[in-house]
Formats: structure tokens, C-alpha cells, sequence
């Protein structure tokens, strides 16, 4: 009997560390294909993909929250339907709760859950049976959500499962954050350029200087901030 037990835990043990290797080689994979991609976009549809066969789900997909709108915008989906650019409300969503709260979620039976609406489902002909999602964030802020459905075979997602997911969303949440850094020197170093152009054609419409002497002296200075009279 004993020896039986001590078999169990051996196999237990074996298992927990095979699935441990097999998440730290997603964790790699999705890292790599980050640092390597020029498309944050494309890679986010790889990664998507990546983690609902890794969590044995039907479908997945990460939703970025979009100031203008005070909505989640689905950015990559994976599965039977594709949801990219479909928009839920914050306030009344699975998804919407999880960016609020800072905090995953895990819903066994969305039909029993009062922030569950089938809007995406309506929409899509979709069967969303249960949902487990995650905050993004990044730099201290939460900035989107990633998502899994539907477990195969009808099982249930469960706290290891949310552990996971809540792991995975790391370099997602990391990627999309350096890419909107990126995006955003590239968008400064553009107006600074425009500016400069802007300062030296300014200067070139100026007079000739002529000789002194003269009553009046002044001089123009270029601005490097400018507003309405900028063309």
C-alpha cells in the first residue's frame, strides 16, 4: 500500500514537472517571437493560438482597452470565429471585470454569470460555455485582458489553469507595452524633424540683414513648440 502511494506521488511528480518544462518552453517561444517580430500584430495572432493549445481551450483572444472609448476592442483572436476588432462595454462584460478589478477570472458557467451578456456570441453564432481571463499589465497599469474559452471535452477550467494564464500574460503584456513605446519615440522623433524643417524655412524667409547702423534692433528665434500657425 505504501509502496502504491509512493508511486502515485512519484507519477504526480513527474507530471507536475513535465507540464512545468512545457510552460517555461511556451514562456521562451513567446518571448522569442516577441523580441524577433516586426509586427505586433501578427504576433499576438501566433501567440494566441500558441496558448489556447496549450490550455487545451476552443478559442482565445486579448482585448486592449481604448481611452477614446472607454472599451475593450478585441486586438487577436483564435478559434472558430474570428473577433478581431469587436468592442465590449467595460462595465458589462467578463472581460470588462477583469480590467476593473485587476483580477482573473473564472467562470465555469457564464450563463449563471450577471456580467455575461452574449453580445459577442449573437454576433458571431458562438457558444461561449465558460471563460477564464486575465488583466494585462504593464508598467503598473492594466491595459487589456487576455482570454480563453471553452475547455475541450467539456472540463472545466480550474485554479492551476488560472495560475497559467496569469503567467502567460506577462510577455504579452510587456510586448504590447514596448511596442506602444516604440511607436511613440518613432511619433516624436517625426515631429521634432517636421519642427526642425519648419524652423529653417522660417529663417529662410527672413529678410537679409543689412548694415547698422539702425534705430531699432530685434532678432527671431524659431520656436520648437508650435500651435494653430503651424502649416
Amino acid at each position: 500500500m505504501q509502496s502504491q502511494h509512493i508511486e502515485a506521488t512519484k507519477t504526480s511528480e513527474a507530471q507536475d514537472s513535465a507540464g512545468t518544462l512545457d510552460q517555461l518552453k511556451l514562456l521562451a517561444d513567446l518571448s522569442q517571437a516577441f523580441v524577433q517580430s516586426l509586427s505586433i500584430d501578427e504576433t499576438l495572432e501566433i501567440a494566441v493560438e500558441k496558448i489556447s493549445d496549450y490550455m487545451d481551450a476552443e478559442a482565445a483572444s486579448v482585448f486592449l482597452y481604448k481611452d477614446e472609448t472607454k472599451k475593450l476592442i478585441c486586438r487577436a483572436s483564435y478559434g472558430p470565429v474570428d473577433i478581431k476588432g469587436i468592442d465590449v462595454d467595460v462595465k458589462d462584460s467578463i472581460v470588462g471585470k477583469a480590467l476593473s478589478n485587476g483580477s482573473c477570472q473564472l467562470i465555469r458557467d457564464v450563463k449563471q454569470d450577471e456580467n455575461y451578456t452574449g453580445k459577442v456570441d449573437k454576433l458571431t453564432g458562438f457558444e461561449t460555455k465558460s471563460v477564464l481571463c486575465t488583466p494585462l499589465i504593464a508598467g503598473g497599469k492594466t491595459i487589456g485582458v487576455l482570454q480563453v474559452l471553452n475547455k475541450h471535452d467539456d472540463v472545466f477550467f480550474d485554479s492551476r489553469d488560472r495560475d497559467i494564464l496569469r503567467v502567460l500574460a506577462s510577455p504579452i503584456a510587456l510586448a504590447i507595452n514596448n511596442a506602444r513605446l516604440t511607436l511613440s519615440l518613432v511619433e516624436q522623433n517625426r515631429l521634432k524633424k517636421e519642427i526642425t524643417l519648419a524652423r529653417r524655412l522660417q529663417r529662410s524667409l527672413l529678410p537679409p540683414r543689412k548694415k547698422p547702423p539702425f534705430p531699432i534692433v530685434g532678432t527671431n528665434i524659431p520656436a520648437y513648440e508650435v500651435s494653430g500657425d503651424f502649416y
